[in-house]
């Protein structure tokens, strides 16, 4: 700028000066000469300067990353815990009291149907004195156990002849198995308790008759259960019958 403003000032100075010069006279400085300078200069000063191009920066476009489609996984079903059959009959599930229950015996060439069915129990002192006053000589119950009376009907439905007795009956109470045979108990028939002996042959044919086994003074709950013996004592054939209602 400060250039520009001097060649300005110059030039006016020369046309200044060639203007009040005749045409007679000659300046001491050649004033063509100097006007030519100045214009010169004047030129260079405004020659423009070509501005430096703005170089934008070269920014590294990122390569695209492949995204993948998040899946919704299942979650896995939860699968119930099978809960256990209680099968009718079974140590945790007996026959109700009193109840008449079908039963079937089967073999490759026989069958009866016939049914199983507990009428009255007595316990305590009084079934003590029942046992007693059969005979004197019978045994004792067990301690902290009593005579336990039961009567049951038999009876025999369609089929080949049926046959049971006590001894194929027998108690289960406070944990422990009373089975037939265990104690002498006899002659209850004396006194109007005969013991159980079912041989029935003809359908439709009931007998009826008692099983004496011991039970627990304070167990609340006892059972009767078929197919359980102290020679054969697997709970899982065994069929259990309520003795309390």
């Amino acid at each position: 700028m400060k250039r520009i403003t001097r060649t300005c000032l110059f030039l006016i100075v020369a046309f200044a000066l060639l203007s009040c010069t005749t045409s007679h006279d000659k300046p001491t400085i050649d004033i063509e000469w100097e006007v030519a300078k100045a214009l010169a200069q004047t030129a260079e000063a405004f020659t423009s300067t070509p501005l430096p191009t703005e170089t934008m920066p070269t920014t590294n476009t990122p390569v695209p990353t492949r995204t993948i489609a998040v899946t919704n996984t299942p979650k896995p079903t939860k699968i119930p815990v099978p809960t256990a059959t209680i099968t009718r009959g079974s140590f945790n599930s007996p026959f109700p009291f009193a109840e008449e229950i079908d039963l079937v015996n089967s073999s490759s060439d026989k069958k009866s149907e016939w049914s199983l069915q507990v009428l009255n129990v007595i316990r305590g002192d009084e079934a003590n004195y029942i046992i007693n006053d059969a005979n004197q000589f019978n045994d004792d119950p067990p301690v902290n156990t009593s005579w336990m009376l039961i009567k049951v009907k038999v009876t025999l439905k369609n089929g080949n002849a049926l046959t049971l007795d006590a001894s194929d009956l027998s108690v289960i109470s406070n944990g422990l198995l009373y089975a037939g045979s265990t104690f002498g108990v006899c002659c209850t028939e004396n006194n109007g308790y005969p013991e159980l002996d079912a041989n029935i042959a003809v359908p439709g044919t009931s007998v009826e008759g008692w099983v004496i086994r011991p039970v627990g003074i304070d167990d609340k709950a006892p059972l009767m259960a078929l197919n359980i013996t102290k020679y054969s004592p697997d709970m899982t054939k065994g069929l259990f019958f309520a003795l309390s209602k």
